[in-house]
């Protein structure tokens, strides 16, 4: 139980930190859609200048990412006081994993793709580098909490079927 406690610290304070700056962020994005200002914003290691309607629409795809990406944590936090609290083999936790691993595909495709059309579109750089990045680990990670959100419901019947067999 003390490694879940660690984790749920360091998930709390992860959120502590975010959830300010996200709201900054929610407040912040309708201004830069909306005006005709170009600012530059450093997402993903690209100044992406929103200048035009395309810049503006893959800075809100990516900001959009961000905010799935903290409400996967706010969902893996749940996930976690239910098993402090011993709620190990329940339909509900196989849900919620269920659901971390559909946002966090979502996120890696929200956040992949248009860094991807922008490096295409207005850098120019080299698109084809071969590297572990964080579309490949979201999508990686998404994968994975849906197998394992089915094998918590093979265990969650399992054990049902165990306590209704005398």
């Amino acid at each position: 139980m003390k490694k879940l406690n660690t984790l749920k610290i360091i998930i709390d304070f992860f959120l502590f930190l975010t959830i300010p700056l996200l709201i900054l962020t929610l407040f912040w994005t309708p201004h830069i859609l909306l005006t005709d200002v170009i600012l530059i914003n450093k997402i993903n290691g690209l100044n992406i200048a929103t200048e035009d309607y395309y810049s503006k629409l893959i800075f809100l795809m990516i900001v959009i990412s961000y905010t799935l990406l903290i409400y996967c944590v706010f969902i893996f936090r749940k996930i976690i006081i239910s098993f402090k609290k011993r709620i190990l083999f329940n339909d509900k936790i196989s849900n919620q994993f269920k659901k971390l691993g559909l946002l966090l595909i979502l996120s890696s495709f929200l956040n992949g793709v248009p860094t991807l059309l922008y490096k295409l579109i207005y850098t120019h750089e080299n698109i084809l580098v071969l590297s572990i990045n964080s579309f490949i680990i979201l999508f990686s990670f998404g994968l994975f909490f849906i197998a394992l959100s089915e094998i918590f419901l093979i265990a969650f019947n399992t054990k049902r079927d165990n306590e209704l067999t005398i």
